[in-house]
């Protein structure tokens, strides 16, 4: 039985790795460091002699021999070290460009598909959305009990723009579609004030935040978005016509043929995906 006190391979290992990486850090400092230490010795030693091989020399010779050839070795390593400080920002900037290259290529792959199923249900006009349609794919984030939007599609730019980065999961009609599996709303609001305190009463929302929402539905349909098993998200649908989205809408969006690869794409990039994807393409 190894004792408490063995360390394993890997453990010495990692000490051994910690080391090096200071000494590859600091040894450029050290050498700089002993060459302050060896110019305190001349000054405070100016008269010690050394026997070398029966000759006797003056210390401060030997040191300032010594200092000279630290401070050249110390310069190079300092220079070394910049130039190393420079590649790594340089490539941390490469990797950063990389990462947002690839989260606005997913964001508008999240789009398309979004944009394919929607076509199964009569939303587009053309090749895009219609104008008071507005459709959004919600990704849930189980730690933080919350929703995020990761990809938006609508005829109007004004209703596409991203609002909130996240969504509790607990108030409004994409929590219902959550825990229900599919929830619809149908308004009967004739003016916004009413529309706000319709939210307020009706679906939990703070009154400050119903006042935030540009867009002000009077139709909407919420499908939650399943794949193996796995509830990975919610797909919401609205407009500001209420008969644009009807409460049977939910089953020509589960029946769509690009209902379950939306589903299987969200998940896919879910893991990679999901700590940026607040921060928008």
């Amino acid at each position: 039985m190894i004792g408490p006190f063995k360390k394993s391979v890997e453990q010495r290992s990692s000490g051994w790795l910690k080391a090096g990486h200071w000494a590859n850090e600091w040894w450029p400092r050290v050498a700089l460091g002993l060459v302050t230490i060896a110019a305190i010795v001349i000054s405070a030693f100016p008269s010690w002699k050394i026997s070398f091989f029966g000759c006797e020399l003056f210390a401060r010779h030997i040191l300032a021999l010594l200092s000279a050839l630290l401070l050249i070795i110390g310069g190079i390593g300092s220079i070394k070290h910049g130039k190393s400080l420079a590649e790594a920002e340089s490539n941390k900037a490469l990797y950063k460009d990389l990462a947002n290259s690839y989260r606005n290529d997913v964001h508008e792959i999240l789009k398309f598909s979004l944009t394919k199923l929607v076509a199964e249900c009569d939303l587009l006009d053309g090749d895009y959305c219609k104008s008071d349609v507005r459709v959004t794919l919600y990704c849930h984030d189980k730690e933080r009990r919350d929703f995020i939007p990761a990809a938006r599609i609508s005829g109007n730019p004004l209703f596409e723009e991203q609002g909130r980065d996240r969504y509790p999961d607990d108030i409004g009609i994409i929590s219902l579609g959550w825990q229900k599996g599919v929830a619809s709303l149908q308004s009967n609001a004739k003016t916004s004030d009413e529309w706000i305190q319709e939210q307020e009463e009706e679906w939990n929302l703070p009154r400050e935040t119903a006042e935030k929402i540009s867009m002000q539905s009077k139709s909407m349909v919420a499908v939650k978005l399943v794949h193996h098993g796995n509830a990975i998200g919610v797909a919401v649908a609205e407009s500001t016509t209420k008969s644009r989205v009807p409460a049977r809408l939910h089953k020509q969006i589960k029946e769509a043929e690009w209902f379950d690869p939306v589903a299987r794409l969200l998940t896919t990039v879910r893991p990679s995906l999901l700590p940026h994807i607040s921060k928008g393409p």
